[in-house]
């Protein structure tokens, strides 16, 4: 859940309304986009969010243990066909609802000792901020009048920025540019690509994962195949990134 919060920058219902279907279809793509419903655009409104393969072998994986233990274990699947929703609720197996979003949340800070206030919205604030610093890097943006006139000039790169954001006017887009070239120092001169940089700091944080989990106990075997997994997922995402960093190049 953390990690869809983290890498598509969606909105506590949007997550809770992603189903089984949605990470199998962009587990199967070429270049792979989540499907997301988009809130506040009105009915049936959604769009497509470039992910890695990386984190849909973890969400996958997630379906295929922990998910279908869950509704065995419920009245998930007695009560009738699989709803299909990727999160279920641990005690009934029905689908996870925003607020129950919230209140895991909640719960984690209170586990982690964070003494400052952590939502689930926090995830989408930082996710649109180092977006427009990727993209900012990318289109090797000077300044903020800059960007701004990037935004209002360029259809194509407003129409990118409004499908993975899924905002419907860029004027909510304003708040994040300060902060955007605020932290634009912070990274790679020599990488221009939004998607090969996402790709990197996925990689990087699923294998510190792996650091965490050996040092708590697991298994050097178990460590290195789990390490050889995701090189080799790391190497497909590499790829996709370069194509598509190709096609917004033609």
């Amino acid at each position: 859940m953390l990690d869809l919060l983290e890498y598509t920058g969606a909105r506590r219902g949007e997550v809770a309304n992603i189903t089984v279907d949605d990470i199998l279809a962009a587990y199967d793509m070429e270049h792979p986009s989540l499907r997301m419903e988009t809130f506040k655009q009105g009915h049936d409104a959604v769009r497509y969010i470039p992910v890695t393969k990386m984190l849909l072998h973890d969400i996958k994986t997630f379906v295929e243990t922990s998910r279908r233990k869950n509704m065995k274990s419920t009245s998930g699947f007695r009560s009738g066909p699989d709803h299909r929703f990727l999160f279920t609720s641990e005690r009934t197996g029905k689908k996870l609802s925003s607020e129950t979003i919230t209140n895991e949340i909640s719960k984690l800070r209170i586990h982690a000792n964070i003494n400052e206030q952590v939502c689930a919205h926090m995830f989408r604030h930082a996710f649109i901020t180092n977006l427009f610093v990727l993209l900012i890097r990318r289109h090797h943006m000077a300044n903020e009048d800059d960007f701004r006139r990037a935004l209002l000039d360029s259809h194509t790169f407003m129409a990118e920025v409004m499908q993975w954001t899924g905002h419907l006017d860029e004027r909510s887009l304003e708040t994040y540019i300060n902060l955007a070239f605020a932290s634009v120092a912070n990274y790679a001169e020599t990488i221009s690509s939004v998607h090969m940089i996402r790709a990197i700091q996925t990689f990087d944080n699923k294998h510190e994962e792996l650091m965490y989990q050996l040092e708590a106990g697991l298994p050097i075997s178990d460590y290195k195949k789990h390490v050889a997994t995701l090189i080799e997922l790391r190497n497909k995402d590499f790829e996709i990134a370069r194509n598509r960093e190709a096609i917004v190049a033609a």
